[in-house]
Formats: structure tokens, sequence, C-alpha cells
């Protein structure tokens, strides 16, 4: 499940690039490791779209887009 809407994740990234530019110094790479793995999210967000898959011995909710799980 996605706790942010892809929307709130962009934002939260563009305020991580002003903090980045304005306040981080060289020694400080947490911030820079933060925003990259927001990026990562952003590229590999998904709105799922869930549906059921049936077999003869069991039943699934997947993400017809991501094919998780549920």
């Amino acid at each position: 499940m996605n706790d942010f809407t892809k929307e709130e994740l962009i934002d939260i990234n563009v305020i991580l690039c002003v903090w980045i530019a304005k306040f981080n110094h060289p020694h400080d790479k947490e911030t820079f490791k933060i925003q990259e793995k927001i990026q990562s999210m952003i590229e590999n967000y998904c709105d799922h779209e869930l549906i059921c898959k049936l077999t003869t011995t069991e039943s699934k909710i997947i993400c017809s887009k991501c094919k998780r799980e549920f």
C-alpha cells in the first residue's frame, strides 16, 4: 500500500532538493540518500488496479499493473 500519493512524493522531493541546494554540506550524505529514495519511489509508483484472480485451488487479489499480491 502506498502511504503517500505520487503528488505528495513529488512535493517532498522538491522540498528536499531545495533543502539540499541551500543547506547541504559535503559531509551530510543522509539527506541526499533520502532524496534519492523518494525519487525512486516516484519512478516506481503504482496506482494499483486490483483484480481477483481465481484458480481451481485458490483466489488472489493482485494489481493488474505491478502484479503485487494483496
